[in-house]
């Protein structure tokens, strides 16, 4: 679901730059579960390093990046573990709104 031309074009539309490089920094050398250990999660060392190279609207575009990630790891797991309680997530992209936003619901 997310990858990375995504985030890229989510967070054109909503800073008026693409922030390429922080993405291809969040997501690593490599895919898979390890590299989300490194740099998907919220840490104080993180916020700042990201602060100091991109600013505070870099650190909200990290933060948009590992929330639609971990939304969509969230979706994943429903389905490996077979949940049949489990919530039904709806994401659409609102590629269309110069906003940038992710259109979300459950069901």
């Amino acid at each position: 679901m997310c990858e990375g031309f995504v985030h890229r074009i989510l967070s054109k539309q909503r800073t008026g730059k693409d922030y390429a490089e922080l993405h291809t920094w969040i997501e690593g050398d490599s895919k898979g579960v390890g590299h989300r250990a490194e740099r998907h999660h919220y840490s104080t060392k993180l916020r700042k390093e990201i602060f100091e190279k991109y600013g505070a609207e870099g650190v909200g575009e990290w933060l948009f990046h590992i929330a639609l990630d971990n939304l969509n790891t969230l979706s994943k797991h429903e389905k490996i573990h077979k949940n049949k309680t489990a919530t039904v997530h709806k994401f659409t992209f609102n590629f269309l709104s110069k906003k940038g936003y992710v259109d979300y619901k459950t069901e």
